[in-house]
């Protein structure tokens, strides 16, 4: 377990996010709730998009 100070995946930034570092996932990367926990995150017609709410 660990925290990192930001995460950032184009213009949406979360700061102070929770993480593990897994490494058998084999250069594999997955976002958790504690970062997608903070976005609005939308499926429509197979496209998927990420925003940044309010803080």
């Amino acid at each position: 377990m660990t925290r990192l100070d930001t995460v950032q995946i184009g213009g949406v930034k979360a700061r102070n996010v929770s993480a593990v570092i897994a490494p058998g996932l084999d250069g594999d990367v997955l976002l958790g709730m504690s970062f997608l926990g903070r976005m609005d995150v939308r499926l429509f017609q197979g496209k998927m998009t990420i925003t940044q709410l309010e803080e």
